[in-house]
């Protein structure tokens, strides 16, 4: 990305990386489920899901920095990258050197052949599936409406420009504290509770006067992000326990998916029906599961 050159050329570079970055997610996921019992699991994923935005939070944070500093966009993706590739190769040979036990490959007769990837029960994948669409959807449509939301209340320049790292920031909490509440409270219970509370959130952000409506956005992410961590764990309920990389595959795919769409649907409403009249419908979409 560092030494492209053009429009076109960033865009292969920003697909490429795209494809390295979310290639763990479904094969980390998997191995954490199979190494933790029914109730851990979840708090663990959550754990897992946290550290992903708290690094997300800290790398933002340092490029912002250090472009605030003198330093171009190139010079700081060159050495994220170069940083990247150490971190690769570190692991890899600690792992070569640990000889950690890899988890055992399932053998023909242990699961019969089928055509449905081993999901153990078709309905509730299905239902998982549409519920993970829809969030995704709303989650990175808030997320990239809402500088824009800022800026037509009126809120000051300053805090504009934070107002994704705000809800972010809530959204470290919201990961880990989603996986917890649904090892303890159940996963119908935590995702109507969290559902609600981020229709809640949305619909205070909407009416909420000038800066009131800036800080609370970290509430507001909480409970955005947070019901994540409850859907990603009920993958291994619903897979065959030595094919979840699968069904992780499949619902992080579907995610990401809906992280494509959801700006370009939600920019075309914004764009002829006004902005409030776009995060109400997001309000709408996050309560039909």
């Amino acid at each position: 990305l560092s030494f492209v050159g053009g429009y076109q050329g960033v865009l292969l570079a920003l697909f490429v990386a795209g494809c390295g970055a979310a290639f763990q997610h479904s094969l980390c996921s998997s191995l954490i489920s199979q190494s933790f019992r029914e109730f851990e699991h979840r708090i663990a994923l959550g754990s897992y899901n946290a550290s992903g935005e708290i690094g997300k939070l800290a790398f933002t944070l340092m490029a912002s920095l250090l472009l605030g500093i003198g330093f171009g966009w190139q010079s700081i993706t060159l050495g994220y990258g170069l940083l990247a590739t150490v971190v690769a190769l570190t692991i890899w040979i600690l792992l070569g050197v640990k000889r950690t036990r890899a988890f055992p490959v399932m053998k023909s007769k242990d699961v019969k052949r089928s055509n449905s990837w081993w999901i153990k029960d078709r309905l509730g994948f299905g239902t998982l599936a549409a519920i993970v669409f829809l969030d995704i959807l709303v989650q990175d449509g808030f997320l990239v409406f809402i500088a824009f939301v800022m800026i037509e209340k009126q809120v000051s320049t300053g805090l504009v420009a934070f107002a994704v790292a705000a809800t972010l920031s809530g959204g470290v909490c919201g990961k880990f504290a989603g996986g917890f509440l649904a090892a303890r409270l159940g996963v119908i219970r935590s995702l109507i509770l969290f559902e609600l509370l981020t229709a809640t959130g949305i619909l205070l952000v909407l009416f909420a006067p000038g800066n009131v409506s800036f800080f609370l956005l970290p509430m507001v992410g909480v409970f955005l992000q947070g019901s994540s961590s409850i859907t990603y764990g009920t993958v291994s309920n619903l897979v065959h326990e030595q094919r979840q990389s699968r069904g992780f595959a499949i619902i992080y795919t579907i995610a990401n998916a809906a992280a494509v769409i959801g700006p370009i649907i939600f920019g075309l409403i914004g764009d002829s029906l006004g902005f409030k009249f776009t995060m109400t419908i997001m309000v709408f979409l996050i309560l039909v599961p």
